[in-house]
């Protein structure tokens, strides 16, 4: 009865099928693909607002993330539950040291000005060859200045080191060498 209701134009059972097997079929995988095509758009389409959604988060994080991540720690801060200093150390303090600026590798004179400057405003004591030799203030504009130091037969290596308000002592600073030329 069924292969009846598929055949059309049958006359007493005698007439060939007209809508055969490979109709039903053709119908069914055309049917198949159909569908195959529409779920292939609807994947394109969510990879599409997936790609979309990982654009806008990155232009989000790379526009407001540190704005919010540093707003959320200062109001972080504010709940904390003690109230001392962090760090009330002093000797855990780094003191920078002051860089000099260059000198000559040879003179002929007794003196030298020596100059540099400082990463903040606090004291420089200039060193030569190890040995303490002056003190001074560093200026507004963090720059320091040694007039007239008296320099060593033979090489002088100069270097200083800063004190911060609390007396702490920074490093060595880079070490310049100038040698005195004897005069024949």
């Amino acid at each position: 009865m069924a292969e009846q209701s598929l055949r059309k134009g049958e006359v007493g059972g005698s007439t060939p099928l007209i809508g055969s097997n490979q109709q039903i079929i053709g119908f069914i995988i055309m049917n198949k693909s159909r569908l195959q095509e529409h779920l292939q758009r609807q994947a394109f389409k969510n990879i599409l607002l997936i790609l979309a959604g990982i654009i806008i988060l990155i232009y989000f994080v790379a526009t407001y993330g540190m704005q919010i991540l540093i707003n959320l720690s200062v109001r972080m801060d504010k709940y904390k539950t003690s109230k001392e200093p962090v760090n009330n150390n002093q000797d855990l303090q780094y003191v920078p040291p002051p860089v000099l600026d260059p000198l000559p590798a040879a003179t002929n004179k007794q003196t030298i000005n020596v100059s540099g400057y400082t990463t903040t405003k606090q004291a420089i004591n200039l060193y030569i060859n190890g040995t303490f030799i002056q003190k001074t203030e560093a200026n507004d504009d963090k720059s320091f200045n040694f007039n007239n130091i008296q320099l060593n037969q033979g090489s002088n290596d100069i270097q200083a080191k800063s004190l911060d308000q609390n007396n702490k002592e920074s490093a060595y600073s880079n070490q310049v060498t100038t040698d005195i030329l004897r005069r024949q």
